[in-house]
């Protein structure tokens, strides 16, 4: 159980939920995770600089330096990367809309009280009390009053339950709450603060009840003991290595003649965890 830097946080070898989270779909994609690692993304590029706008605005022009191009690629593209090697790289156009997205965090009457008090990016390690693995997270915000993670996605009810459940968000902050619980006793409410990436960005607060946390532990609680399971039998299955597939056509193949429109579109959306 330990605070740590960043850079003590990233060479600390443990579980963290970006990459356990992939065990989800099987134990294979867990082992892949991490032996391969995420890949960076401009897509995470530009949120880690929203979290940096909305939470540590003294420190956003120390990390992030603007290439004055269009396209991150040609010569001058390299030569600028070659020279900013110790900076993230964003575009004129992105930083306007990052720091777009954090104004309004900061202007919302329920968002910007919770950022007026706390700590961010907090890294704590801990060792997990069932099954004795290494754990380690960073949290995005923390008080003795809220624990918060910062979200982008859709300001909408029903959109936004449908991406975080795709993406354990529940999942993760009920791992970022056992952390905080076992560094400081303290078991503060947990909200998310979604603000959306288009314009006008609207923003939300979105509170996490007892419920929705039980089914978080319940599921990672699981992956947990997935974990330990596989590294004791050193046999890391995929999917359905033990078991047939079924085929599972859509619904509309079962559908009446009468129906003439047969058009169908699967549409996902979502961002990935920064922490």
């Amino acid at each position: 159980m330990s605070l740590l830097t960043l850079e003590e946080y990233i060479a600390y070898e443990a579980i963290h939920f970006s990459t356990l989270k992939y065990i989800d779909k099987s134990p294979a994609d867990y082992k892949w995770a991490i032996e391969v690692g995420r890949t960076d993304t401009t897509a995470l590029l530009k949120f880690r600089a929203v979290h940096t706008a909305v939470m540590e605005p003294d420190v956003f022009d120390e990390r992030y330096v603007v290439f004055p191009g269009k396209k991150r690629q040609g010569k001058d593209w390299d030569k600028f990367a070659e020279e900013h090697k110790d900076h993230e790289i964003i575009k004129a156009d992105e930083k306007q809309v990052i720091l777009n997205m954090a104004d309004k965090v900061h202007e919302h009457p329920l968002a910007s009280q919770i950022f007026e008090e706390g700590e961010a990016e907090r890294a704590i390690v801990w060792t997990h009390k069932r099954t004795g693995l290494k754990m380690k997270c960073r949290l995005d915000w923390w008080s003795k009053h809220v624990l918060v993670d910062l979200k982008n996605g859709p300001v909408q009810e029903r959109l936004f339950g449908a991406i975080a459940a795709k993406l354990k968000y529940h999942v993760q902050i009920a791992m970022y709450d056992e952390a905080l619980y076992v560094e400081t006793g303290e078991r503060p409410p947990k909200k998310f603060v979604v603000v959306d990436p288009t314009p006008p960005h609207h923003v939300a607060v979105v509170p996490v009840d007892e419920e929705q946390l039980r089914v978080g532990r319940e599921c990672f609680e699981g992956w947990l003991d997935a974990v330990v399971e596989c590294r004791n039998s050193g046999h890391w299955p995929g999917p359905y290595d033990d078991t047939e597939m079924p085929l599972v056509l859509p619904n509309y193949v079962y559908a009446d003649d009468s129906i003439e429109d047969g058009t169908h579109q699967i549409v996902e959306g979502g961002e990935e965890d920064v922490g």
